[in-house]
């Protein structure tokens, strides 16, 4: 009797079904780097609708051949409430790594693949299925939060060039001081339950020593713990974080790139090595930024700004180099002295103006009430607390 199925017929039939199955891809390389675009989160389930953002999400090698690591930072939404204030359900850092990739006519698909990753201290299903075609990525994640239920989230963009590529953004438009309000999540430090410390205060985007980037900083940044009794006051000093990538969208949207940076400061008289995770947009004259500080022992504090672009004169820096003002405070009065005649303007940390006066070399009062203002003398700009 005849042997129906050999070898030799088994290996053909797999050499004729290659020609009709996807193949893994050889590479994934040309699909890997960061992509910018638009986020929808369907919180259907928690009667809250479709919640739209701006992101940048991170196709990575993978230790797994043929396979890809995708990554997304300090990932949050927030939640409608009836009747309520919304409120921020921040989520940190999802890394889906070993996502197979199977290369078809031109496109890289994503294969659905399910993952248990730890977040707010709970193991979190994540099914997570895409395609890339040319530079753009769409991506589907669902996250099943437990009693909460399962958030599908769309993501789709376009790749960001390389900074040796031949586009580089000019982040020039977007550089100065930004004066609005932080909020300070100290959930973590309060046991899970929310506790948000809101204040003004400003930023500033200042030049990097990379063309398409920007250096944030944060001038003595301070906040009050609550506690029994009197608060205490945490001081972080100045925050500055540099070479932060900035991408500009079809929409006039300038992305600041999620980016990890290690920093010291003196915190209670302690010098630490303090890992901030910083991103965020800018939209016309309008900053939302998100930067999350990690305090050994304390733990975790993100803190979110929202403000617009303050406007001053300009800023001739060879006269400020030879001439920067000296504005110091003492019992509520706000002292300035400058070698050039001019104008002082006082600041609020939303940009109204709120008094003027003539600068000279003599040593120049403006009494203030409680609080933190801006002072620009002749384009030099400072931040000042009155006490």
């Amino acid at each position: 009797m005849k042997k129906l199925f050999t070898k030799k017929l088994f290996l053909s039939i797999l050499v004729c079904l290659g020609f009709f199955l996807p193949s893994m891809a050889e590479t994934v390389d040309p699909i890997l780097g960061n992509y910018s675009g638009s986020l929808k989160a369907d919180l259907s389930g928690m009667s809250g609708g479709i919640v739209e953002s701006t992101d940048t999400i991170s196709l990575e090698s993978s230790d797994l051949a043929g396979a890809v690591k995708f990554v997304i930072r300090d990932f949050k939404f927030t939640m409608p409430q009836e009747g309520k204030e919304p409120t921020e359900f921040v989520l940190g850092d999802i890394v889906l790594d070993e996502i197979p990739v199977v290369l078809k006519d031109g496109v890289y698909s994503l294969k659905e693949t399910v993952q248990t990753v730890k977040l707010l201290g709970m193991n979190i299903s994540i099914t997570i299925s895409g395609e890339v075609k040319g530079e753009k990525a769409d991506i589907v994640f669902t996250i099943k939060v437990p009693f909460v239920g399962n958030v599908p989230v769309e993501f789709s963009g376009e790749i960001i060039p390389d900074k040796e590529g031949p586009s580089l953004t000019d982040v020039t438009p977007i550089l100065g001081n930004y004066g609005g309000d932080l909020k300070v999540d100290l959930a973590e430090l309060n046991g899970g339950e929310t506790l948000i410390v809101e204040q003004p205060d400003t930023v500033s985007l200042e030049a990097s020593v990379l063309g398409d980037a920007i250096k944030f900083a944060i001038r003595d940044f301070k906040f009050m713990l609550p506690q029994e009794g009197d608060p205490v006051e945490l001081s972080l000093g100045d925050i500055i974080l540099d070479e932060i990538p900035v991408t500009l969208q079809s929409n006039g949207i300038y992305v600041l790139q999620a980016t990890a940076q290690k920093v010291v400061l003196n915190i209670m008289g302690v010098d630490m090595n303090i890992g901030i995770t910083i991103k965020g947009f800018v939209e016309g004259n309008t900053a939302d930024i998100l930067f999350t500080i990690e305090i050994p022992v304390l733990g975790s504090i993100p803190v979110f700004f929202k403000g617009t672009k303050i406007e001053t004169s300009g800023i001739n820096d060879e006269a400020l180099a030879e001439h920067t003002p000296v504005i110091w405070t003492d019992k509520g009065v706000v002292y300035i002295q400058s070698e050039n005649n001019g104008q002082a303007v006082v600041y609020t940390l939303s940009g109204q103006v709120y008094k003027q006066v003539s600068t000279s070399a003599d040593v120049v009062s403006v009494n203030l009430p409680k609080g933190v203002y801006l002072v620009s003398v002749n384009g030099y700009t400072q931040k000042v607390f009155v006490k």
